[in-house]
């Protein structure tokens, strides 16, 4: 397949996302990261932990030629999908989001709701990560215990709960924290099944949403975004050589991103 619209030496962005089918209603919605037929890089197809990596232009986002790799690395899949999140979540001005789980994407996620003019409040286990996100802007920060459901409903309820949580413990909790007509965000992937009530569904009016990473032109926004004022997330870069204990790393402050000229001499 010829590639236009690009030349030599421009600098692209890789997402997770490798190709679609590109027929299905979502691909034609531009909402390719819900295709049922999609393919990722590492996952169906090479390009992962790799210094070269072949790409469909369709897919790939253009970045800034001054931009830190290092700081837009993490964009392109951590980022961009707590952006899809947040955008999913219908915040405004005066709108109060809760953010469950304030690892590596929930404290993106609690930035870019801050910016959105939302009251944000962080809910999590770990002390240490309640005051990353209050340090982060987070207005409010609640422990994720028994207690949480009553906390928020105290803070006026929420217009909308994002959960970055990998478990179905925070489900009750954002179930008992949410305002009518309010919006539930299942950003992560928790394969524990949840109660629902279609009584209870009927009477709120409460959205429930699913979101996947994020589309090209979302990303394409979080760049831009990141060059006007970036996102403070730290990284670490570590070589090639390194990546079997990064990944053992149990906590990490930030994201590791591997960099193919260290470890070279």
């Amino acid at each position: 397949m010829a590639v236009t619209g690009w030349q030599p030496g421009d600098r692209v962005g890789v997402p997770c996302l490798h190709d679609t089918c590109g027929q299905c209603d979502e691909c034609r919605d531009g909402a390719k990261s819900f295709c049922q037929d999609q393919r990722a890089h590492g996952c169906h197809v090479d390009g992962a932990f790799a210094e070269y990596v072949a790409v469909d232009t369709r897919y790939a986002v253009r970045l800034p030629a001054g931009a830190d790799r290092v700081a837009i690395a993490p964009l392109l899949c951590a980022g961009v999908t707590a952006y899809g999140a947040v955008r999913r979540a219908g915040l405004r001005p005066g709108s109060r989001c809760s953010i469950f789980g304030c690892g590596r994407l929930g404290l993106f996620a609690v930035q870019l709701a801050v910016r959105a003019g939302a009251t944000v409040v962080a809910l999590d286990v770990a002390p240490a990560k309640l005051e990353r996100a209050r340090a982060l802007g987070a207005h409010h920060a609640v422990v994720a215990d028994g207690g949480a459901a009553e906390a928020l409903q105290q803070l006026g309820g929420m217009h909308a709960c994002i959960n970055f949580a990998p478990t179905d413990a925070t489900w009750a909790a954002m179930v008992g924290g949410i305002r009518p007509r309010g919006t539930i965000v299942a950003a992560a992937l928790v394969a524990t099944p949840v109660p629902v009530s279609q009584e209870w569904l009927t009477a709120t009016g409460v959205t429930i949403i699913g979101t996947s990473v994020g589309t090209r032109r979302e990303m394409e926004h979080l760049i831009a975004l990141q060059a006007e004022a970036p996102l403070d997330i730290p990284a670490r870069r570590i070589a090639l050589e390194e990546i079997n204990d990064g990944l053992r790393e149990g906590r990490v402050d930030g994201r590791l991103v591997l960099d193919f000229g260290l470890g070279r001499g």
